[in-house]
């Protein structure tokens, strides 16, 4: 499906980001989070295997993964920081087809406001069986997906092999902030095997919105942060950043495998 428009905006998402390590679970009990059953899902993060490219694309902004919960599993790929000037027409005009779906949306913190386009599709395969594939991007994208990395992503892709990481449990709790729905993630990232790197939590909050109401959902949110005892003014990384910049460290870099991550933290209910 096409419409015309080139100030594309589908939607605001409000990201703030609560905490890391060992601080998620004064976050969880602040929330409330260990009395509230969690939705559970896994994600692969999906990047250029190390040394083989000049650079990640997460650096560049780009974000590639295979979110599945159980009942659907969607391929996304994602621009960030991407400038209007640089949505080809035909892209600020397609919105899907057959199951494709292309969102245009700005993420939004106190500080930050950053306009990103992801194309997901149906991902028809075990997301199991990315671990240890020899992929590159011309085998995992569809073409679709390729034509829109090649005119919406910054420099040129590169054919090399890619690292899939993952599984990444997710766990997802819906609170209710000051009459506000809004939805809590954290990340399990997993440890290392050889115990250079421990496992890790990331959470963070977020409310996605039309335009029109994001410019008071984020005080409303931060406020009823504040009143928890957590602080929405951190400035800290969004999911993404804050997954890459530990997968850029040297066990990962250096190939280590993933461990099975230990309990950690409160207990959440299944």
């Amino acid at each position: 499906m096409h419409r015309s428009g080139t100030n594309r905006l589908d939607a605001v998402t409000i990201r703030i980001g609560l905490a890391d390590g060992a601080q998620t679970g004064q976050a969880a009990e602040a929330l409330g989070l260990p009395a509230i059953r969690p939705s559970r899902s896994t994600l692969h993060h999906i990047d250029y295997r190390p040394g083989s490219a000049p650079s990640s694309l997460a650096s560049a902004g780009v974000t590639i993964s295979v979110h599945d919960s159980g009942d659907l599993s969607l391929l996304t790929v994602q621009v960030r920081y991407i400038r209007p000037a640089r949505l080809d027409p035909r892209w600020a005009a397609f919105y899907g087809r057959n199951g494709e779906t292309l969102r245009v949306e700005e993420e939004r913190d106190s500080t930050r406001r950053v306009l990103a386009a992801s194309y997901s599709v149906p991902f028809g395969r075990a997301a199991r069986t990315l671990t240890g594939a020899d992929l590159r991007l011309t085998d995992l994208l569809t073409p679709g997906q390729w034509s829109f990395f090649r005119d919406c992503a910054p420099g040129q892709p590169q054919d090399v092999p890619l690292n899939p990481f993952g599984p990444i449990p997710v766990l997802s709790w819906t609170v209710r902030l000051d009459r506000v729905d809004a939805t809590v993630n954290m990340w399990r990232l997993p440890a290392a095997d050889d115990g250079t790197e421990p496992a890790r939590d990331l959470m963070e909050l977020s409310r996605r919105s039309v335009p029109a109401e994001a410019g008071f959902l984020h005080p409303v949110l931060a406020a009823s942060i504040r009143r928890h005892g957590l602080d929405p003014d951190g400035g800290i990384p969004w999911l993404e950043m804050r997954a890459a910049r530990w997968l850029s460290e040297p066990a990962w870099t250096a190939g280590a495998a993933v461990g099975t991550s230990p309990k950690r933290g409160p207990r959440y209910q299944k």
